[in-house]
């Protein structure tokens, strides 16, 4: 019981400094519980942000193709056929009992140098 009073009176007295201070409210709060200086400083942050960035070495832009949920039999073939016509890899995520009803289109997938990845 006590602790729950000295916690009223302790929120009371942190309240009334902060309303009848003089100072502007965040200069209040400020002086009640302290801001502590940033671990960067401000002149290197700045510094920082105002460098240019480097170039990345990938300077063509690329897209990934991936297939989910498969290998289905002939659109999976299809699928196949034009990465394979168009030179295109690509990233295909299987689910296993879809693997185990096609394990020839998965030997395929393999064979061409594409991506599996389990879903």
């Amino acid at each position: 019981m006590w602790a729950i009073i000295v916690m009223f009176f302790s929120f009371i007295l942190i309240l009334s400094a902060f309303l009848l201070s003089p100072l502007s409210s965040a200069a209040a709060v400020e002086q009640i519980f302290p801001i502590p200086s940033p671990a960067i400083p401000p002149k290197t942050i700045a510094a920082s942000i105002s460098m240019p960035i480097p170039p990345t070495p990938f300077q063509q832009k690329e897209i990934a193709l991936t297939f989910d949920d498969g290998p289905y039999g002939e659109a999976t073939l299809s699928i196949l056929s034009t990465l394979e016509k168009e030179n295109v890899p690509a990233t295909f995520f299987m689910i296993g009992k879809n693997a185990e009803e096609y394990p020839e289109i998965v030997k395929k997938i393999a064979a061409d140098g594409d991506v599996i990845g389990n879903h």
